[in-house]
């Protein structure tokens, strides 16, 4: 994801890109934020594990991106 912001820094394009991923560089002034004037539609997301991973961890991780995907959205 680096090289995108890089790329978007320098003024090579443009991007939608989660707020989290960008903050720093929103309030240093490096990127700035580009209204919409629709929303864009959601984008369903999916989590993939390998059998292996123990039920615990699982959840952690599922909770953490709910957590992650909800603050983007309230």
């Amino acid at each position: 994801m680096e090289w995108m912001k890089k790329m978007i820094e320098n003024g090579l394009g443009i991007s939608f890109l989660q707020r989290n991923i960008v903050s720093k560089e929103l309030e240093s002034g490096k990127l700035v934020e580009v209204p919409l004037l629709l929303a864009l539609p959601t984008t369903p997301i999916s989590l993939l594990f390998r059998k292996h991973v123990p039920k615990d961890i699982r959840t952690v991780i599922i909770e953490t991106a709910n957590s992650l995907f909800n603050e983007e959205l309230g």
